[in-house]
């Protein structure tokens, strides 16, 4: 469940080339209803703290990922 607006995906993939996986503790998490960024714990999603939003607005593949998430989000709207 996202901790930003409580959507409950049910599928989730990973970016990069890696193929399908599961999520592991620490993984990023971009939802596909608000676009927030949460960190998957053993327990579900989080909220980063401060220093892991920091670098995240720094992570390339994370600012990519977010520019095609705003571009589809704008033409399904």
């Amino acid at each position: 469940m996202c901790p930003f607006c409580g959507y409950e995906a049910d599928r989730v993939s990973a970016i990069g080339g890696e193929g399908w996986r599961l999520p592991k503790v620490g993984d990023v998490s971009l939802c596909v209803s608000c676009g927030g960024l949460g960190i998957w714990t053993a327990f579900g999603l989080r909220v980063p703290n401060p220093l892991e939003a920091g670098e995240l607005t720094m992570d390339r593949n994370i600012q990519t990922a977010l520019a095609a998430w705003r571009e589809v989000k704008g033409r399904t709207q």
